[in-house]
Order: structure tokens, then C-alpha cells, then sequence
């Protein structure tokens, strides 16, 4: 049973279809169907008797997590989510879709949202269809086989546009909006803490388990006991470097047009615009940028490292160096090592790769990707890696990294 202030068990199609009977103005068509994306989230698609009446998204939030019951998150999640996106389709913010020339055009933007029933924490918004994950798209044998490298490339630099635009905003002195949202969130620690469970303590919970190669040695395990007091501080401390973050940035929640990486479908729309929705805003709060930055790299990684696809690797050069393009050089520690790069940004580079590497020794064992040849060993041994050569400031290995992109000029 739904949690919320209800008389509907909103965690099911019927609870929800009779929930919705009574607030939207269209008949339903019944039943609703229940969508996987997700696992925090009761999701459901609603359609309706009228033909012209095109088919919504109703989303609900419960008091616990959808897809593992025991794990318990503030309700209040939706509204945070339900905040941003008022924020983000406000005219007045000048956060427009972000638009690549790719086909007859790509923009990067955010779903509609309609409507917010806060007492019962159900948010109605657009239905993307058509659309499939961009994690999909880069594991499925026939699209992974059938992207280019040119839209591979042009996807990573929309995904770093819009990012950098994001963040850009948070920071922005001048714009009311995002000033009264930071207001707003500035002593919210809920999505903070939750993000910092998921990520560093079970980092920690990770490196106590695993029993083979460099984490079971007491020094990796030091170094990330480190690593886990640093990104602490960081989240939760350092104001200065916080902006307005996406905080679940992942290849996941990245909807794709079927038409623009489907082989079948490519020539239907060829000449049309097409968009990319970035969905699941949930754990949106103020935080350093490295977090999104980081974990987006890490997703992108992942189909190259397991199924040896190079379109992750594009589409990783893409949104670095279209991110690093697109935000002030920020200060940080310079080094003559660096050279020709820009040396503000290194700073952002090494959290980023710490960030990296956490999530390839925790991610990949838990979420599915084949064991086959060693390479969940392999992937940890390279998460490990990264972390070393991120708190050790190692601008050799930086430059020789997947990261270098960020630091270039």
C-alpha cells in the first residue's frame, strides 16, 4: 500500500487508474501499464478513450523505494524533481533545449511536465515514446553495431552541452529562478545522503568484499576510507564549488529517438529533428559538478570495456570536450606539467576520475554486465586505478586518460 496521503493504493494500475479518474479531465482507457524504467519510482503509462488525446507519463512516489521495499526515501523526492523542471521549462531562466546540427538538428532537453499532486505524490508528465534508453542503445547488438561515430560523437556533446548548461546555471548570480531554487535546497541533505550511501559507503561495503587483486590490500582500502572523508566534504561541506546537479547522470535515464540509433528506422525521420529527454530527476540538489561528471563517464565506459563498442569512447570525447567548452576555467591547483591544457579545470579532472573509478569498483558486479574473461576483475582493477591516480594528483596518467579531454584548451 501506498504510503502518501491517499485513499489509493497508488503503487498499482488499478490505485492509480482510479486516482487519476478522479483529478484528470479524459476518460482513462483501462488498464495502465506499468513501465519498467526505474527502480525507485512506481511508474505508468496512461492512455485514453479519445484517439486525438495523447497518451501521459503518471509517476508516483512512495515512502520506499519501488524496487527494493526495505530501502526507505523521503517522498519529497518528487517535489524536488517537480521544482527543477518547473525551473528548467520556465521561459524567464533562458534554459532552453541545447541543440546539436546532426540530421536536421538534435536538441537535449527535459520531458513536459503537466501536472503535480503533491498531497498524494503522483506528478503527471509528457509520454516520450518511441525512445529507448541510451544504455540500450550502446549493449543492443544491432544498434551498437549500427550508430556512426559522427552521431556517437554528436550525442556525448549534446549530453556535455546540456550538462555544462545545467551546471552554468546553478553558479549563475543573476538569474532569479535558480537563486531561489538554490535557496530552496540549500539545507536539504535527504538527496544528498542518499547519494552518498549509494556511492562511497557501499564504495566502502565494496572494497571490504572483494577479496582479490589491489582492493584487498589494506593500502587500497586506506585510500579509500580517504577518498570516502574527501567526497564527504565535498557534498556536504564545500559550498563554493556546489551547483545545481543532476545526481543520478547515467546512460539510463538518457531517452534516445528509436529513429536515431535504430538501423531499421534511421531513414524514416532521417531529415527531421530529433530529441534526447533526460528523465529522473529525483535526486537533483546543490553538490559539485564532478559528481554527474563522473558518474556519465563511468556509464559510458562500461559498453566499451564489456562489449568493446568505441562508440562509448566517442561519445566520452564528445561530452568532455563540449563540457570543458562550455564552462568558466574554473580556479584550481596549476601544474607546469600541464602544459598546453587548461590548467583551472584540472582540479575538476581529478575529482571527476576519483568519481570514475568509485563507481567502476562498485557498479559493474551489482548491476548485471557479463563476467565473461575476467572483466568484472579487470574493470575493478581500472576503477582502483583511477582512484589511486585521482588522489595522487598524477597529471601523467591524466593526460594519458580518457579524461584528458577536460583539460584541453
Amino acid at each position: 500500500m501506498s504510503t502518501s496521503n491517499s485513499d489509493f493504493d497508488l503503487t498499482t494500475a488499478d490505485g492509480m487508474r482510479q486516482f487519476l479518474s478522479t483529478v484528470l479531465p479524459h476518460n482513462i482507457s483501462a488498464p495502465l501499464e506499468l513501465l519498467s524504467g526505474g527502480s525507485s519510482k512506481y511508474i505508468f503509462r496512461v492512455c485514453f478513450e479519445q484517439p486525438s488525446q495523447p497518451s501521459v507519463i503518471a509517476i508516483h512516489a512512495s515512502q520506499f523505494s519501488a524496487g527494493h521495499p526495505g530501502f526507505r526515501l523521503p517522498q519529497s523526492r518528487l517535489k524536488t524533481e517537480f521544482m527543477l523542471s518547473q525551473v528548467l521549462s520556465a521561459p524567464s531562466t533562458g534554459f532552453g533545449p541545447v541543440r546539436v546540427d546532426l540530421d536536421g538538428g538534435l536538441t537535449v532537453g527535459v520531458p513536459t511536465t503537466y501536472q503535480y499532486f503533491e498531497d498524494h505524490a503522483v506528478m503527471i508528465v509528457e509520454d516520450v515514446k518511441d525512445s529507448i534508453t541510451l544504455k540500450a542503445a550502446l549493449i543492443d547488438t544491432h544498434t551498437r553495431s549500427s550508430l556512426s561515430a559522427l552521431k556517437a560523437g554528436a550525442i556525448g556533446s549534446s549530453l556535455g552541452q546540456f550538462a555544462s548548461e545545467l551546471h552554468n546555471l546553478g553558479r549563475s548570480a543573476d538569474n532569479k529562478s535558480a537563486l531561489q531554487l538554490r535557496a530552496d535546497w540549500d539545507e536539504n541533505v535527504e538527496a544528498k545522503e542518499i547519494s552518498f550511501t549509494v556511492f562511497y559507503d557501499w564504495l566502502m561495503k565494496a572494497a571490504n568484499e572483494i577479496q582479490t587483486g589491489s582492493l584487498a590490500t589494506e593500502e587500497m582500502k586506506e585510500l579509500i576510507e580517504k577518498v570516502k572523508d574527501f567526497m564527504r566534504e565535498e557534498m556536504f561541506e564545500k559550498r563554493d564549488s556546489w551547483t545545481i546537479v543532476h545526481g543520478d547522470f547515467w546512460t539510463g535515464n538518457v531517452l534516445v529517438p528509436c529513429d536515431l540509433v535504430e538501423p531499421t528506422r534511421q531513414d524514416v525521420k532521417h531529415k527531421l529533428e530529433k530529441k534526447i529527454n533526460i528523465v529522473d530527476w529525483e535526486l537533483c540538489k546543490l553538490a559539485p559538478p564532478h559528481f554527474d561528471l563522473g558518474q556519465m563517464v563511468a556509464e559510458l565506459y562500461l559498453p566499451y570495456h564489456f562489449y568493446e563498442n568505441e562508440n562509448g569512447i566517442q561519445m566520452i570525447e564528445g561530452f568532455l570536450r563540449s563540457y570543458t567548452a562550455n564552462i568558466p576555467n574554473e580556479t584550481g591547483n596549476p601544474s607546469s606539467q600541464l602544459g598546453e591544457y587548461e590548467e583551472g579545470k584540472v582540479d575538476l579532472a581529478f575529482k571527476s576520475m576519483m568519481h570514475f573509478g568509485g563507481h567502476l569498483v562498485t557498479w559493474p558486479r551489482i548491476t548485471g554486465w557479463p563476467d565473461e574473461g575476467g572483466k568484472i576483475e579487470s574493470v575493478i582493477e581500472l576503477g582502483a586505478e583511477y582512484l589511486r591516480k585521482g588522489w595522487e594528483r598524477d597529471v601523467d596518467f591524466l593526460m594519458d586518460s580518457i579524461f584528458k579531454a577536460l583539460v584541453m584548451k
